[in-house]
């Protein structure tokens, strides 16, 4: 969570499910059981996942039966807007042969609806509750006052604070963490830290400048790993159902892992320790 637009959170919530979920399925040959409450306004996890589940699914429609109605709106889409689901579904396809992975359903979300927050407030809790998932992640509102907040943080074990290393984050993260400790919320989690966000080797002596004063400041500490800018990350190659790293070889049927994109893996590990611990 964190009140400053910008800082990734989404992006960083998708994309340490993913990459956390194969590393669990690789060691273990089962695939967890991964919950997302996308309880942010805009909504952008649940938006961008039910859009490229159905424009798959209208590839599937296509090449199955091209002169259906589900066909034709497969090619109602844009040039590359087909060619991006083509792709991924073909990833998704070979994942699944080589890995097991079921893609399309690599988590469950649930998504706070503002026009009626009190019912999905309801079913969001209660499936967090349900014991049916081996991880529940919480996308949380940019603001601690939009209605539900409150219920949620409730819930909450591990919070980690997204800083997009700038004089203005650290302004944002300074008065977030005030309002925790005025709402004497700081001391009921498990883990309460700061993690440096869209980090830039160029800009190394900046960050751990902020993260120094951040950290007197609040008390707070960061997390270890340092989550690299990556470009990777403001493409069309970023999606909500295939890990960042993770890719299968087409011609060779072996599974890639290539960290040299993101280093969201080391993220990843590092918060597995943590909610294991």
């Amino acid at each position: 969570m964190t009140q400053k637009g910008g800082a990734g959170k989404s992006t960083l919530t998708n994309s340490v499910i993913l990459d956390l979920s194969m590393k669990q399925l690789l060691k273990t040959k089962k695939q967890p059981r991964v919950l997302v409450v996308d309880a942010d306004s805009q909504s952008s996890i649940y938006k961008r996942r039910h859009k490229e589940q159905e424009r798959i699914w209208l590839a599937d429609q296509y090449l199955t039966a091209a002169e259906s109605s589900e066909g034709k709106k497969f090619l109602e889409l844009s040039a590359e807007l087909q060619s991006e689901a083509m792709e991924l579904r073909k990833q998704l396809s070979a994942m699944h042969q080589v890995t097991g992975w079921d893609c399309l359903n690599s988590y469950d979300i649930v998504k706070i609806d503002m026009g009626n927050v009190g019912e999905s407030l309801r079913a969001a809790m209660a499936a967090i509750d349900s014991n049916n998932y081996d991880y529940a992640f919480i996308d949380m509102p940019g603001s601690l006052y939009q209605e539900g907040t409150s219920e949620l943080l409730e819930l909450i074990e591990h919070l980690i604070i997204p800083v997009d290393i700038s004089f203005f984050s650290e302004d944002s993260a300074e008065e977030f963490t005030s309002i925790l400790n005025d709402l004497e919320l700081s001391q009921r989690f498990k883990t309460l830290k700061f993690v440096s966000n869209k980090y830039k080797i160029l800009q190394a002596k900046q960050s751990e400048l902020v993260e120094r004063e951040l950290t007197a400041k609040t008390r707070i500490p960061f997390m270890e790993t340092r989550v690299k800018h990556a470009t990777i990350l403001e493409s069309r190659a970023y999606n909500t159902v295939i890990p960042l790293n993770y890719r299968v070889n087409l011609n060779t049927a072996k599974i890639t892992h290539n960290e040299r994109q993101s280093n969201i893996g080391e993220f990843a590990t590092e918060l597995l320790k943590i909610v294991n611990q």
